[in-house]
């Protein structure tokens, strides 16, 4: 009885040892089936330089892409700072934060670089870019080039010293995914950006919201600044896609004088 016993426990034993064996080769073989795609990384092109996207390494002018990713490392939030990085850029700030800022490429006059956002440009015989670039912040951009040199043959006399080009995010192509940051400093600075974007079936979208706000270092001296941008895309045809986007940004800088 005893013997009897030992067999079938063993036998039990034997029974499920080979079902564990022949069903773990079933499930090995099935996933692979839910396993992620494989990340495709793109070659980086650059659009300012011929209007159109070119490899950087075949481009003739002297240009320039930043990475914003590496910007954010760097704690970089602003587009005057980030400009500033470049070599051959001097930014020259009039007064703190929130004054009027100016570019001066490669020796050239503020007035003869061109500063493109979203193909608008920002100077014209009415209005300079000296206000906008004073507070404008790197939320919701995707794309920042400087292209240095005479540039007149593609954009014309505002661009003798060179051109700043800087766009909107693109739509996303998922499920939603966004980035938030808040930053405090001294004289009362604080800050805080929102960027979003994802599809929903056929509709693509970005969203950005800024907002920030300083004393500054002098009585009567505050800063306050608030920007958002919206992008929204949708495709009309497999070979043709339809968007448009909405930027906006407003400032009250106060100034004793």
């Amino acid at each position: 009885m005893p013997q009897s016993l030992l067999s079938r426990r063993a036998g039990w034993t034997l029974v499920l040892c080979a079902a564990l064996a022949l069903h773990l080769p079933a499930r090995a073989q099935t996933a692979p089936a839910h396993a992620p795609e494989p990340t495709l990384r793109l070659d980086q092109i650059v659009v300012s330089a011929a209007r159109m996207p070119q490899d950087p390494k075949f481009t003739p002018s002297s240009v320039t892409a930043l990475s914003l990713p590496a910007l954010q490392t760097m704690q970089i939030n602003d587009l005057k700072t980030a400009l500033a990085q470049t070599p051959g850029v001097i930014v020259v700030n009039t007064g703190a934060t929130g004054g009027q800022s100016s570019i001066f490429l490669r020796g050239a006059n503020a007035d003869q670089v061109l500063l493109l956002v979203d193909g608008v440009r920002m100077n014209t015989t009415q209005a300079d870019y000296a206000n906008f670039l004073g507070g404008a912040d790197l939320a919701g951009l995707e794309r920042l080039e400087v292209l240095r040199g005479p540039q007149s043959t593609h954009y014309g006399s505002s661009a003798m010293g060179g051109v700043v080009l800087a766009e909107t995010a693109a739509a996303g192509a998922g499920a939603p995914s966004g980035l938030a940051t808040v930053q405090f400093g001294s004289f009362a600075t604080r800050g805080a950006s929102l960027a979003v974007r994802g599809r929903v079936e056929r509709l693509g979208y970005s969203l950005s919201l800024g907002r920030e706000q300083t004393d500054n270092d002098r009585p009567d001296n505050a800063y306050k600044q608030s920007s958002y941008t919206f992008r929204a895309e949708a495709a009309a045809t497999p070979a043709l896609r339809v968007g448009a986007t909405l930027r906006g940004q407003t400032g009250d800088y106060d100034d004793v004088g």
